[in-house]
């Protein structure tokens, strides 16, 4: 199965942004293919940025990020599971890629314990809340 995970990144401490390798490994280590939204690489525009943000007249650095959740979107819509972590709403990246899912009716599962059951939810949720409480 393969899963594309999402969340909070910009302004997030960086023992935060671990928790996006740690999911991935935990999730690879049981046999899923994981993708995170931080695997997506930054889009290399070779300054066009400049010339395509003056002609629609936005901000270089709003095209680039239009650009990379265009991306990130296209790479997500090629998984099974969006997997969404713990702050996800206050992500502009994860709140479109949730709404997206939604709209392609793609499973959705959020470590709150709503959404999809995973054939191994129990274990997930666990290593979850030992996450939470830092053991």
């Amino acid at each position: 199965m393969r899963l594309f995970i999402s969340g909070p990144i910009d302004g997030v401490p960086l023992n935060r942004l671990r928790r996006f390798d740690d999911v991935k490994r935990f999730l690879e280590q049981r046999g899923h293919q994981i993708i995170t939204e931080i695997d997506v690489p930054y889009p290399d525009l070779n300054n066009a940025d400049t010339t395509i943000a003056y002609q629609c007249d936005k901000e270089p650095e709003l095209l680039t990020w239009l650009i990379l959740l265009t991306k990130k979107m296209w790479i997500m819509t090629q998984c099974d599971i969006l997997f969404l972590l713990p702050g996800w709403e206050v992500s502009h990246d994860a709140s479109v890629l949730f709404v997206t899912a939604k709209k392609l009716e793609m499973p959705i599962y959020i470590d709150d314990g709503s959404a999809i059951k995973l054939t191994n939810e129990d274990e997930i949720k666990s290593w979850f809340e030992k996450q939470i409480n830092n053991e």
